[in-house]
């Protein structure tokens, strides 16, 4: 199951209180890689702000295509 098929079950209106403690494992799984992707995109950006500006300037103008 991803995020977001998670996030619907979640908030399915017939899902009783007690079934939702089933899925803690789930969410738990992934919020903590979900955390280790942004880390590891922080390290990335960090590095070339460092080592490559230039890359990293033209990457900031994309946004703004």
């Amino acid at each position: 199951m991803n995020a977001n098929e998670l996030a619907d079950k979640l908030l399915d209106d017939t899902l009783m209180d007690y079934e939702i403690y089933e899925y803690v494992p789930e969410i738990v799984a992934l919020i903590r890689q979900q955390q280790a992707e942004i880390e590891a995109l922080k390290s990335v950006v960090y590095w070339l702000k460092e080592n490559r500006p230039e890359v990293w300037e033209d990457i900031k103008g994309w946004s703004k295509l």
